[in-house]
């Protein structure tokens, strides 16, 4: 009995020797990535230069806006965000439209309005629409269409304007709707300088007031401007929205 008895105490003696080492070396480390070939496939979180919520254009990280609970239950706005990317307003831009030189002089307490792929500047009927003013222009705009524009009211003139955005040119299609009249001598092809005349804000029609409908679509790289028309807008593979704060000029 002596023997089995020393035996037992020898056994409960190791057993808490190893249950103190156990507790010493801490929980069980996970497999180093050479061990495990599937640990390659994990993404790594220093892949991303920008931070979550952000995207990397140009050196800047633009905050991307959340999809909103709305659009939820709404298959055609659900298929316009997996279509289509959109380029939101730089941290760095002013956020009030009144900061900028605008093609058209608003009215009313809401000047600018977001709607759909742009902005609506509340103006009086009538009033005169001009060639934007951009930052850093190259050149003048080129019409490319001028006439009705399917989802967009009144009439519209779609003109190229190129930028130089750090010494790289960035061609952009700018969407001018929302018209009653377009001015003479403004139809495809014709070129005109910044500040001339393309026609004048028409009626409310369905909305609440008189506005000029603005867009900016920013060209993709690769593709010719020259070959675009209204049929390019909202077609990912040759332009993305951008919001027209990026690249209209600041008032003096």
């Amino acid at each position: 009995m002596q023997v089995l008895a020393r035996v037992a105490l020898v056994a409960a003696a190791l057993a808490a020797v190893g249950a103190i080492a156990a507790l010493r070396a801490g929980p069980p480390r996970a497999a180093s990535r050479g061990s495990d070939p599937r640990a390659s496939a994990a993404p790594s979180a220093r892949a991303s230069p920008c931070p979550p919520g952000t995207l990397p254009d140009d050196g800047v990280c633009i905050p991307v806006p959340a999809r909103g609970a709305a659009d939820a239950g709404s298959p055609a706005l659900a298929e316009r965000w997996r279509v289509y990317d959109q380029l939101p307003r730089r941290p760095e831009r002013p956020a009030d439209y009144g900061r900028y030189a605008l093609p058209v002089t608003t009215a009313g307490r809401a000047p600018a309005t977001e709607s759909g792929d742009g902005v609506e500047l509340a103006a009086e009927l009538g009033a005169e629409v001009r060639v934007a003013r951009l930052e850093r222009p190259v050149g003048d705009a080129e019409v490319r269409y001028a006439g009705p524009l399917a989802g967009r009211p009144g009439l519209a003139v779609l003109a190229r304007q190129t930028t130089d955005e750090g010494g790289r040119r960035r061609d952009y299609l700018v969407v001018y709707g929302g018209l009653g009249r377009v001015a003479a001598g403004v139809a495809a092809g014709a070129r005109l300088a910044e500040g001339a005349t393309l026609g004048a804000v028409g009626p409310a029609g369905e909305r609440a007031a008189p506005a000029l409908r603005l867009e900016t679509w920013r060209v993709q790289p690769g593709v010719d401007p020259g070959s675009l028309g209204p049929a390019a807008l909202g077609r990912s593979a040759d332009c993305v929205r951008a919001d027209p704060r990026n690249v209209l000029a600041l008032r003096p």
